[in-house]
């Protein structure tokens, strides 16, 4: 059985939110202010749902701001959900979900590391890929960012030591 109608039906009746059902998809597009309501209905109108992927985009050469995309997956529902949420280039931050799925915390991390967008009320929001030696306000994803950009290490950064494997495999 597919819960795709009635969350589909839902979500279109939640201000700031619009739904395109695309065959067993659905598109989902809020504004920032709706983020957590959107995503906790779904969450209610799913319980097995789960978060499967959250990432960011630079769109400012086309609308002057950022993507976030949830990608979340109801196996035994047969739900597949893609919500969109445009962040101002000027107002870099949102909502935390992670007390919602916990799993979100990580991928917000992620994206505060590589495109500066800052989750509000993040329970630990310390750098996942961003060490001593990172500049401070890099972020490398952004499109203002040379593909072939030389970071200089911080000055008085503590030397960081990558980690060697060697073996098989």
């Amino acid at each position: 059985m597919t819960t795709l109608s009635p969350l589909s039906d839902t979500l279109s009746r939640l201000p700031g939110v619009s739904v395109k059902t695309d065959g067993d998809f659905l598109r989902v597009t809020s504004d920032v202010h709706s983020l957590v309501n959107t995503v906790a209905t779904t969450k209610d109108v799913v319980p097995n749902l789960r978060l499967a992927n959250f990432f960011a985009t630079d769109d400012r050469t086309e609308n002057h701001t950022f993507g976030l995309w949830i990608v979340f997956a109801g196996d035994a529902e047969h739900v597949r959900l893609l919500l969109n949420v445009a962040i101002s280039e000027n107002e870099l931050h949102y909502p935390t979900l992670s007390h919602l799925f916990v799993n979100s915390a990580r991928f917000e991390r992620d994206i505060y590391d590589m495109f500066g967008i800052i989750p509000d009320n993040h329970p630990e929001l310390k750098p996942v890929n961003a060490h001593d030696h990172w500049p401070k306000n890099f972020y490398p994803l952004r499109k203002d960012v040379a593909w072939d950009a030389k970071v200089k290490p911080m000055p008085g950064a503590r030397p960081y030591t990558f980690k060697r494997y060697e073996g098989e495999g």
